[in-house]
């Protein structure tokens, strides 16, 4: 959600997990032709077991923004996606990825996909198109895989926050946000 004195953003909440009460936290953005600026951002809300969190900076113009996916289009082993993050510090790189498996590991909605990814892509999207479709979470150093949240964890975030206004129109905050288990390749 962005708008001008305030911009929302979705990430990781592992890279932040032991944060003081006062919740700030330095976020680097990086934005086409320009060098990255550095803002403090509060982190407004998060969920653990999901490993994702909400962030809020202050902005002082409107930076670009990417929708949610809908749900109702979910995720199937094999689609082909892009993932953009900042491995090792860098600058934000894409890579494409292909899905795996779906809720292959225990908790919250998860998506498996082709790739390691090195320290420091945590909390990068992962798109379809133009849409978020997850955010990477964990890498899986045994399968060469990378670990990101779905949807549902997300969307439940964003209720939970207060901020479900933004979510895409008639879209409830449980409803599935991946193509089910049964069609993962386990």
């Amino acid at each position: 959600d962005i708008r001008v004195g305030r911009t929302l953003m979705l990430t990781c909440v592992h890279i932040f997990r032991h944060l003081d009460n006062d919740g700030l936290v330095e976020v680097d953005v990086f934005v086409r032709g320009r060098q990255p600026a550095t803002y403090i951002g509060k982190v407004i809300d998060f969920d653990l077991d999901a490993d994702v969190g909400l962030v809020s900076i202050p902005t002082t113009e409107c930076l670009s923004a990417i929708a949610l996916a809908s749900p109702n289009e979910p995720l199937h082993v094999g689609d082909m996606l892009l993932c953009i993050g900042c491995g090792g510090g860098e600058v934000p790189s894409k890579e494409e990825v292909e899905v795996t498996a779906i809720n292959k590991y225990k908790g919250p909605d998860n998506v498996e996909c082709t790739g390691l990814p090195v320290l420091g892509r945590s909390g990068g999207g992962l798109f379809r198109g133009k849409e978020l479709v997850g955010l990477c979470i964990a890498a899986d150093p045994k399968d060469q895989r990378g670990v990101y949240t779905g949807l549902s964890p997300i969307y439940e975030l964003l209720e939970q926050a207060g901020v479900g206004h933004i979510l895409p129109v008639g879209q409830p905050a449980a409803a599935p946000a991946i193509a089910a288990a049964a069609d993962a390749v386990r």
